[in-house]
C-alpha cells in the first residue's frame, strides 16, 4: 500500500510538473527556457499549492488523537487542478505506526514539525499550509456540503476494516468537495459559519486572507475547475 501511494503522489507531482511545464510554454511561444523571465520558475511554483488536511478527534483535549491526514494538491491556471489523496491511515503498517509515533500538537493546536518532516520523508512532497480540524469541525462542513446533519463520531481506525470506513467516509466527503469545486459553487463557501470553527475546531498555518484568496480563484474561474479523489477505497 505505500508503494501504491507513493506512486499515487509521484504521478500528481509528473502531471503538475506537465502543466508547469505548459504554462512555460505560454509565458513566450516564441521564446526557448534560456529566454524566460528570472521570475518565471518561481511564479510557476507559487501555481501550485500542496496543503495538509489533519482530522483529529477533539481539539479540546490536552493530547488529540489523530484520525486521518489528507494531501490536498492544487495547481491554479486557466483550468484549476484539485486533487485529494489519503495519506493516512494507511494499511502499510509501518507508515501508520511512524506517522502515529510522530504526530502531536503545539498549545495552539499547530502540528509539530516532527510530524511534518514524517510527512515529507514518506510521501517526498513539500507541504504549502497544514489545515487541522477535528469531529465538531469535521460535523460542520460535512453538514454543510453533503447535507448529512449526522454528527461525526470518528476514533482512531485501529483495525484494518475501521482505517477503511474511515477511508471510505473521507472519500465520500471530499467527492462532495469536490463536486463543489467543479461546479464553482461560490453560495456554499461563503455559506461557512466561521464563527462556529474558530478557534475551537479548525487551526491552521494559513493567514486566513490566504485561504479566502484561494477559494476565489476557485469559485470565480472562467473555465471548469477539474477536481478528483485518489482513492483506492
Amino acid at each position: 500500500m505505500k508503494r501504491i501511494a507513493i506512486v499515487l503522489v509521484i504521478l500528481v507531482f509528473v502531471f503538475f510538473a506537465y502543466l508547469g511545464f505548459q504554462a512555460a510554454s505560454n509565458i513566450n511561444p516564441n521564446s526557448s527556457g534560456g529566454n524566460l523571465p528570472a521570475n518565471a520558475a518561481t511564479a510557476l511554483a507559487k501555481a501550485q499549492q500542496n496543503y495538509i488536511l489533519v482530522h483529529v478527534d477533539d481539539l479540546s483535549r490536552d493530547k488529540p488523537n489523530l484520525i486521518s491526514v489528507w494531501g490536498v494538491f492544487v495547481y491554479y491556471a486557466g483550468a484549476n487542478q484539485v486533487m485529494f489523496i489519503p495519506m493516512m491511515p494507511s494499511h502499510d503498517a509501518t507508515v501508520q505506526s511512524s506517522l502515529s509515533a510522530a504526530f502531536s500538537l503545539d498549545k495552539k493546536g499547530q502540528v509539530n514539525s516532527k510530524f511534518i518532516v514524517e510527512l515529507n520523508k514518506k510521501f517526498d512532497v513539500d507541504i504549502t499550509g497544514v489545515i487541522t480540524t477535528d469531529n465538531t469541525g469535521l460535523s460542520l462542513f460535512n453538514a454543510l456540503i453533503t447535507g448529512q446533519n449526522t454528527p461525526i463520531l470518528a476514533a482512531p481506525p485501529q483495525t484494518d476494516d475501521e482505517k477503511h470506513v474511515v477511508l471510505t467516509n473521507s472519500q465520500f466527503f471530499f467527492q462532495s468537495v469536490c463536486s463543489a469545486v467543479t461546479n464553482r459553487n461560490i453560495a456554499l463557501f461563503e455559506a461557512i459559519d466561521w464563527s462556529q470553527l474558530v478557534p475551537g475546531h479548525f487551526v491552521t498555518t494559513l493567514p486566513f486572507e490566504t485561504i479566502m484568496a484561494d477559494v476565489q480563484k476557485l469559485v470565480q474561474s472562467t473555465a471548469i475547475n477539474q477536481c478528483s479523489v485518489l482513492s483506492n477505497e
